[in-house]
């Protein structure tokens, strides 16, 4: 299928977001990550890693204390978000992506560079960039 078009084109700056709207976006993940906790199979991500027989206790304990401190830090206005996003017309030129001005895609305004993975991997054929996302230059999309 077609890539969907953005509803803007450029930049939008967001000031004063309410983090009790961002709070259901959060990827708890990395946050177990960091705290060293890995379920097993099936029960490594959340919120199946409670269930977990070694490390669901202790996920749990963390995972508690975490959201009595973000009801604290949304309660108290300590916290205040603002975030930047923006959309431009793009291509990749091989494992470059071009970013253009507008969307005759005459000007460019930045290369981005990528890498391909590095990492050797047991049955792994193919090493991906960021640029293999994109759409090739000359595609027409």
């Amino acid at each position: 299928s077609d890539p969907v078009k953005p509803s803007f084109l450029g930049r939008r700056q967001y000031k004063k977001v309410p983090l009790e709207d961002l709070i259901p976006f959060i990827d708890w993940n990395p946050f177990f990550s960091v705290w060293q906790l890995r379920g097993k199979y099936p029960n490594r991500g959340y919120p199946r890693i409670f269930d977990d027989e070694t490390v669901g206790a202790e996920a749990k304990k963390v995972f508690d204390d975490a959201q009595t401190m973000l009801k604290t830090l949304v309660a108290g206005r300590k916290l205040e978000a603002n975030g930047v996003v923006a959309f431009w017309p793009a291509n990749s030129v091989g494992d470059d992506i071009e970013v253009y001005e507008d969307e005759e895609r005459t000007t460019v305004k930045q290369v981005l560079h990528t890498l391909r993975q590095q990492e050797q991997r047991e049955e792994q054929t193919e090493y991906l960039a960021m640029s293999d996302f994109i759409a090739p230059k000359g595609s027409g999309v």
